[in-house]
């Protein structure tokens, strides 16, 4: 899992990144930002993004966190975490995003779009779970 530097950085710092993100993220077409993010993005970072979508995905569909533990390697501890931040109302527009992707018959075509997005290449559910393993 990546870390961040113990050291810590002073509030208008973190202010001027977090602009600079959004400013990235708004400013950049979809095709350059993917390219960016391939570029910067670790593949363990690209993980982590994705399981967490389907994490959020999962909770609103309501598996148990036995088996979103089962399904994408976590904690359970982690999952009753983000069950009890989604209960309280945190995510609403992570879930609201996924919510408009839920049109998708089934999760393993949503698993394949959210693949591309994140990884940069389709997968299928088998072969993302095989990767997290």
């Amino acid at each position: 899992m990546p870390h961040i530097s113990n050291r810590k950085l002073d509030k208008k710092t973190v202010e001027r990144l977090d602009r600079n993100l959004i400013k990235f993220l708004l400013d950049t077409s979809s095709e350059k930002r993917k390219n960016i993010f391939n570029e910067i993005i670790t593949p363990t970072e690209k993980i982590m993004v994705a399981k967490r979508l389907m994490l959020l995905l999962f909770i609103k569909r309501g598996l148990s966190a036995y088996e979103i533990a089962r399904t994408l390697k976590m904690s359970t501890s982690t999952i009753t975490r983000f069950q009890v931040a989604v209960e309280s109302g945190a995510f609403r527009n992570s879930i609201g995003w996924l919510n408009t992707k839920l049109a998708y018959d089934n999760v393993s075509d949503l698993f394949s779009v959210l693949s591309e997005m994140v990884l940069g290449k389709r997968m299928s559910m088998n072969q993302i779970i095989k990767k997290l393993t």
